[in-house]
């Protein structure tokens, strides 16, 4: 009879079993409908979850109500053995939980951009174990989740723009008038430009005398953080400069060293030949 009892409750558990399909279903088609694909994750761990709990708590009853075994011992044993996987597997415990950690927090999501540990890369791959980033040259490198919850990550898929940040040197024959000019064809170029947000307009400022070069700064946001984008129109807007500037006449300094070798009144400088070698001698 008990061996009948056994059966029937193993039936019964086969069968929650078995919904527990049912369940993973339903939560499959809740995580599509998010944008973050962790939560396919999360229905892989609730589904194991399940699956494992069913199977424990049907072998505890059934052999504790119906079979009579002493569950204690059992638990006893359980424990021990338990304690010695824990202690052999403490790394793999603590990537599950660092696993647990990412989906949590979900600092990323398979395909986005981040820098993690040193490697810039795409996320192709968060499992239990690990998560797999494709770097931008091609590798594949694999890191504990253990060290990725424990990581700084920075996530540059989520960037909400580009900044631009650089500077314009022209040489110091440019007279005002014409430092204004070039002043004047930059804000055309730069202002309501493709990609720009009104709460971030661009920057530009005749803002220093540098060793060879009047220098113009400028500093431009582009919307949205699209860094291919980004560089074409960057290149588009420097061939805008180049043509407008060589049409104005305005020259492009470059680091260079002028030597004047012209009268100075303020430092006169002689020159006489000395009477017993023949040689020129200076003098001031």
């Amino acid at each position: 009879s008990r061996v009948f009892l056994a059966l029937g409750a193993g039936a019964v558990a086969w069968g929650i079993y078995r919904l527990i399909q049912i369940v993973n279903h339903v939560l499959s088609k809740l995580a599509e409908k998010t944008d973050n694909n962790l939560d396919d994750l999360i229905v892989n761990i609730i589904r194991k979850s399940l699956k494992i709990v069913v199977v424990v708590i049907s072998i505890l009853f059934i052999g504790q109500n119906i079979l009579g075994w002493n569950i204690t011992a059992l638990l006893a044993g359980a424990g021990v053995a338990g304690l010695a996987i824990a202690f052999a597997a403490q790394d793999t415990i603590a990537n599950f939980f660092g696993s647990i950690m990412i989906i949590l927090d979900q600092p990323f999501k398979k395909g986005d951009r981040v820098n993690v540990s040193g490697y810039d890369g795409i996320i192709e791959r968060v499992g239990f174990r690990s998560t797999r980033i494709r770097t931008l040259i091609g590798h594949l490198v694999t890191i504990p989740n253990k060290s990725v919850a424990d990581s700084t990550i920075e996530n540059i898929q989520e960037r909400p723009y580009m900044k631009l940040s650089t500077n314009l040197g022209l040489v110091y024959d440019t007279p005002a008038e014409k430092m204004e000019e070039a002043i004047k064809i930059l804000h055309e170029i730069y202002d309501n430009h493709e990609g720009m947000n009104e709460e971030k307009p661009p920057k530009i400022f005749f803002n220093a005398f540098n060793d060879w070069a009047l220098n113009i700064s400028i500093t431009a946001w582009y919307f949205p953080g699209d860094y291919y984008a980004f560089l074409e129109w960057n290149h588009k807007t420097n061939m805008k400069i180049l043509k407008r500037f060589n049409a104005e006449g305005l020259e492009f300094a470059f680091p260079t060293n002028t030597t004047y070798l012209a009268y100075d009144s303020n430092r006169q400088l002689e020159i006489t030949i000395d009477p017993n070698t023949g040689e020129p001698v200076k003098k001031k």
